[in-house]
C-alpha cells in the first residue's frame, strides 16, 4: 500500500521514539503550553523540542510555525506544509493530537502506518 506522507528516516524515526518515550507531557491547543506541573507539548511540539529549539520560541499552534525561523530551521518541510484542516501531514497529526486525543503512542502508530520514511 503506497503512504500519503514523506518524512525523511531520520527525523521520522527520533521523532517515534520521542512521542514514545514518555519524556514529554502531552498537551492540545498549542505547540506547548506550560502548567504546574511543567511543559506539555502537542505532538508537533514535541518534533520541534527534540530538535533543540528553546521552550521560549515553542509556542501558537500549527500553521504558525511557518513564521519562527527556528522551527522552520528544526523540522523538515513535509510536516510544515499546508494548514489546518486541509489533509495535510501536519495537520492530520494536530487532529489526532487535539480533536481524536489521541495519546503520543497511538499517533506514534500511526505514524509508521501512514507516513514513508525515506533516506534523504
Amino acid at each position: 500500500m503506497e503512504k500519503k506522507f514523506r518524512l525523511p528516516k531520520e527525523f521520522a524515526t527520533r521523532w517515534v521514539a520521542a512521542l514514545r518515550s514518555g519524556e514529554y507531557k502531552q498537551g492540545n491547543g498549542t505547540l506547548r503550553m506550560l502548567y504546574d506541573d511543567g511543559n506539555h507539548y502537542c505532538c508537533l511540539g514535541v518534533a520541534i523540542k527534540m530538535n533543540g529549539v528553546d521552550d521560549k520560541n515553542i509556542f501558537g499552534g500549527y500553521p504558525n510555525i511557518e513564521s519562527n525561523a527556528e522551527i522552520l530551521a528544526a523540522v523538515p518541510l513535509e510536516l510544515l506544509m499546508g494548514s489546518t484542516g486541509d489533509g495535510s501531514l501536519g495537520a492530520e497529526c494536530v487532529d489526532l493530537n487535539d480533536i481524536e486525543n489521541k495519546s503520543f503512542p497511538e499517533i506514534a502508530d500511526w505514524l509508521e502506518q501512514n507516513v514513508e520514511f525515506y533516506e534523504n
